[in-house]
């Protein structure tokens, strides 16, 4: 269901074009961890914009030092050299900047944990735009992966309501015992 929304709701995300605001459905780790095809723990080595017609796409290289969930076949762009490709709408093409609301910006150099699920065509594409990227962290021996609340309207899945999201930030060891815990119960959703 979740992937049926996020096919009808991604067209309006990208015709909107350079909306200040986006309205999500607001996504628990469980539901992340449920909705995604891989987990990956890597850092972005480049990106290059895409263009097809009028649409832009940025498609990142991902150094992938740990795969939490998903074997390595499954990610299809590159494993067998420990790297995927991971596809977000907008970015600057042929001089025309495209920004879609939602879509987070990633960094060079810098080290994610990403959740992404397989799109119809083979791409792999953020689970919840900005919900699925958490920046990993490090101060004093610890190593967290957190991401900011997200300025935009969410929604209670339940309820429909509007809810304010507040980010979310856990210790790295958390998380994968979490998305462990998930998919060995057998309610860690595609596989």
């Amino acid at each position: 269901m979740l992937l049926r929304v996020v096919s009808c709701l991604l067209p309006l995300f990208l015709l909107a074009g350079s909306a200040g605001a986006v309205t999500l459905e607001k996504l628990s780790l469980e539901e992340m961890i449920d909705s995604s095809t891989l987990i990956v723990r890597g850092t972005i080595a480049s990106s290059a914009p895409s263009r097809g017609g009028r649409l832009i796409e940025t498609v990142y290289r991902v150094k992938v030092s740990e795969f939490l969930k998903g074997a390595p076949a499954a990610s299809r762009n590159g494993a067998d050299s420990g790297e995927i490709q991971v596809s977000l709408p907008g970015g600057v093409a042929d001089g025309v900047r495209q920004t879609i609301a939602g879509v987070p910006k990633l960094e060079t150099d810098t080290e994610y944990v990403l959740f992404l699920w397989r799109s119809g065509s083979g791409r792999l594409l953020l689970v919840g735009m900005s919900q699925g990227l958490l920046r990993i962290h490090r101060s004093n021996g610890r190593v967290t992966a957190e991401r900011p609340p997200i300025d935009g309207t969410m929604l209670d899945r339940s309820s429909g309501k509007a809810v304010r999201d507040s980010g979310l930030g856990l210790r790295l060891p958390a998380l994968k015992e979490a998305v462990s815990r998930r998919v060995a119960s057998g309610r860690g959703g595609r596989q």
